[in-house]
């Protein structure tokens, strides 16, 4: 495979200047394959380095190349890029800035997907199709026709849209419960049970069961195992709960 000319900051493949394009990638292998074949295909490329990149600064790429482009510059970005950068989080400022943002990624989350759609990106293209066929798919792209149906598009976002319905509703029944509750919760979810929570809060176990009870109810769920799963589904990040999770030292107290 070629690997380019790659530099510590980026690096430039000239072709023609019809159609430019961004990379944001951060496996080596793969930003160089696609500069390879937006190459072939007469764009030119440009590759960003993943470690010091902010979206601030792929923007400031975006609107360079936008400046001088007959036509809206590419912006291939994969999704998972850093710990403190989502590919998703690029999609609408580089929209914004006058890309046509594709995600080029692995990832078969449709709920994932659908949110890179929601949120501006204009085709998926997966990495694990075969060369050749991902080849075709970058090269149509280039020659600005569809690589993607509409119905596709519509299915992921209807899909997303329905997933958000239901974290909503669930933020929303996880709502009802008082702060004890929720630090009780939380504590479950941590992977502690009743006698533990007890010991933590210096309180009798006693205490602990009637909070898992109300918790129960409140929930409208029949276990303690139903609640935690409601939490995951809801994406749940109940702020100042804190807890000490199973296999950490010490104890946490609070006034119960």
């Amino acid at each position: 495979m070629d690997r380019g000319n790659v530099t510590d900051a980026k690096f430039a493949i000239r072709g023609d200047l019809q159609q430019s394009a961004l990379i944001v990638d951060n496996h080596e292998l793969v930003a160089n394959s696609l500069a390879s074949i937006l190459r072939s295909c007469g764009a030119s490329a440009t590759v960003l380095r993943v470690g010091g990149l902010t979206v601030d600064s792929a923007v400031e790429v975006v609107t360079a190349q936008c400046g001088d482009a007959v036509k809206p510059p590419l912006a291939l970005i994969d999704l998972n890029l850093k710990p403190d950068l989502d590919g998703v989080d690029l999609i609408a400022p580089l929209t914004n800035a006058g890309a046509k943002v594709v995600v080029v990624s692995g990832v078969t989350d449709r709920i994932r997907l659908g949110r890179c759609i929601e949120a501006g990106a204009v085709a998926l293209i997966n990495k694990g199709l075969p060369f050749e066929e991902f080849g075709r798919a970058i090269s149509r792209l280039v020659a600005g026709e569809n690589v993607m149906a509409i119905w596709e598009k519509e299915n992921l976002v209807a899909e997303y849209h329905y997933h958000e319905r239901e974290r909503r509703q669930r933020l929303a029944t996880l709502s009802r419960l008082t702060h004890r509750e929720a630090q009780v919760l939380a504590a479950l979810v941590g992977g502690l049970v009743a006698s533990e929570i007890a010991e933590d809060f210096c309180v009798s176990i006693a205490t602990i069961r009637s909070e898992i009870r109300s918790i129960l109810t409140k929930l409208a769920v029949h276990s303690q195992l139903e609640a935690i799963e409601l939490t995951v589904g809801a994406e749940w990040r109940p702020d100042l709960i804190k807890h000490k999770s199973r296999g950490s030292t010490g104890k946490f107290h609070q006034p119960w």
